[in-house]
């Protein structure tokens, strides 16, 4: 008996070949480097609190500046107030020699006809034009009127598309050379002016050039720097100045002064 309790001493334990255990420890037992950084908390951070009022530091708000008073009409989306040209702001209308332009002149004036406008001043063009959000005493946008009407259109690149809402379907159809100036097609206006000009002043002069006083002074010994061809004397009606001129006018424009 003393002999098989000394083999069982002795006997070597048999090994077991059963799988590792997954149990997790504790994660008071994990090494500090080996813990897995926790999700971010469900609670707010809080916000930081506004610097106290300092008067030495402190500047006014900027007031919004208006102008109001009775409008006089120049196209259909310029106006002017107080001896200030105002530019009605977010869309874009015809020019008076485009079509449907005439049309968009009138209806903005009927619109105005002894009414209040009320301008509220935003910034200025490039052209140097204040442009203001325009509303009659009722609260009408006159911007919002004109598109409404089909004789103005948005013009996303400023208005942000606030009156893209107000659009007749034939909008941009009917007014195809606001929409070509808009996408950058400028060579369509060329193109328009040279066409018309063609049908409707005398010896194919645009109405640009119509509107020129023509000294039909020929000099042979002046000749266009661009195409060559023969300069005439021209005198501008606006400001009265005397220059040359292209006589190829408008296919091309060349011109030098008259001094």
């Amino acid at each position: 008996m003393f002999a098989s309790i000394l083999r069982a001493l002795l006997k070597p334990p048999r090994q077991s070949y059963s799988k590792p255990s997954r149990r997790r420890l504790p994660p008071k037992l994990i090494p500090v480097e080996r813990r897995k950084l926790s999700k971010v908390s469900n609670k707010r951070v809080s916000q930081a609190k506004p610097r106290p009022f300092d008067p030495a530091t402190a500047k006014p708000q900027a007031q919004k500046q208006t102008v109001s008073g009775p409008a006089y009409i120049v196209d259909g989306d310029t106006i002017t107030l107080r001896r200030i040209q105002v530019r009605l702001f977010g869309i874009d209308a015809p020019e008076l020699n485009h079509p449907y332009g005439q049309i968009a002149k009138k209806a903005l004036r009927q619109m105005c006809a002894g009414q209040t406008v009320n301008a509220e001043i935003l910034e200025k063009d490039d052209h140097g034009r204040t442009v203001a959000i325009c509303r009659l005493d009722d609260g009408r946008d006159l911007s919002a009127e004109m598109v409404k009407l089909g004789l103005a259109i948005d013009w996303p690149k400023f208005s942000g598309g606030v009156y893209q809402q107000f659009e007749t379907p034939d909008a941009r159809k009917k007014l195809w050379l606001a929409d070509a100036r808009q996408k950058g097609r400028m060579y369509l206006w060329y193109r328009f002016d040279l066409e018309k000009g063609r049908q409707t002043a005398p010896g194919g002069a645009s109405q640009s050039e119509a509107k020129t006083e023509v000294l039909e002074q020929a000099a042979p010994e002046c000749t266009c720097q661009i195409c060559g061809a023969e300069m005439v004397r021209r005198t501008n009606r606006k400001t009265g100045a005397t220059f040359w001129g292209c006589s190829k006018f408008p296919k091309c424009k060349g011109s030098r002064s008259a001094d």
